[in-house]
């Protein structure tokens, strides 16, 4: 087993509803996200969000969910590493106030 640290960032925020996100990682690989695989241990600072679970690297690779909720115009970013090494990093303009980012993470190897 090995810990799957996942950040989800926001560059600024604007609006009445306060930004959220949540992570899900897809441990059985059916393509969908369970409240069972929901990241549980998720820490905000600001606006700034880090989840980590333990992941089995012998899955070879996995699908994380993220939701989030934001102001249009912000700018968010994606994270996902597995002990020291960084799998993904992407990035987008927030275009729906809330919405989702699907990420595949190859556990093993180079990037995904």
């Amino acid at each position: 087993m090995a810990k799957l640290k996942l950040e989800f960032t926001l560059n600024r925020h604007i609006g009445l509803v306060a930004p959220g996100c949540r992570f899900w990682v897809d441990l059985d690989r059916d393509g969908s996200h369970e409240d069972k695989e929901r990241v549980r241990d998720v820490e905000q600072d600001g606006l700034a969000w880090t989840g980590t679970v333990e992941v089995d690297e012998e899955l070879g690779s996995v699908t994380a969910f993220v939701r989030y909720i934001a102001s249009p115009g912000a700018t968010w970013k994606v994270k996902a590493s597995l002990g020291d090494r960084q799998i993904v990093s992407e990035s987008g303009e927030v275009t729906d106030p809330v919405s989702w980012v699907h990420l595949r993470l190859k556990l093993k190897g180079g990037a995904a």
